[in-house]
C-alpha cells in the first residue's frame, strides 16, 4: 500500500500460514520498531537503530542492539471490550468505530492487492 505521505506498508495475514507469528514492523528513516507479541512482557517491544554506512563505494548495514520499550501487561482483547463498554455507558466515540471499519474494508477488498492462491 502506497500512503499520499509516500509512506508503504505492507500487510500480511493469514491463518493457513504454517508459522504462528504476531508481530508488527514499523520501518522508518532512523530505525525500526518492532512488536512482537509471542515475547516474554520485557521484549514485546523493541527499537532498532540500524544504520548504513554510504561512505564507502558500497553501502555497509551496521545493525544495532534492541533497545526494549516497557509495555504495560494486560490482555488486549479485555482491554479492548472495556473500552467499548466504557464508550457505551460515557456515549462515546470509540478509538475504532464505524468509519474506521470501513477504511480497513476497502483495503482488505481493494481489487489491486494481490488475491491469496
Amino acid at each position: 500500500m502506497t500512503f499520499p505521505s509516500g509512506g508503504r506498508a505492507h500487510v500480511f495475514a493469514s491463518w493457513l500460514h504454517p508459522f504462528k507469528e504476531q508481530r508488527l514492523v514499523v520501518v522508518g528513516a532512523t530505525g525500526m520498531a518492532v512488536f512482537d507479541d509471542l515475547k516474554p512482557w520485557s521484549e514485546k517491544l523493541a527499537i532498532y537503530r540500524h544504520t548504513i554506512d554510504t561512505s564507502g563505494p558500497v553501502p555497509i548495514p551496521r545493525k544495532a542492539e534492541p533497545d526494549y520499550i516497557d509495555v504495560p501487561q494486560g490482555e488486549p482483547l479485555k482491554s479492548e471490550c472495556r473500552h467499548f463498554l466504557d464508550c457505551i455507558a460515557e456515549n462515546k466515540t470509540p478509538l475504532t468505530d464505524g468509519e474506521e471499519e470501513l477504511r480497513v474494508l476497502r483495503v482488505m477488498a481493494d481489487d489491486t492487492l494481490p488475491k491469496p492462491i
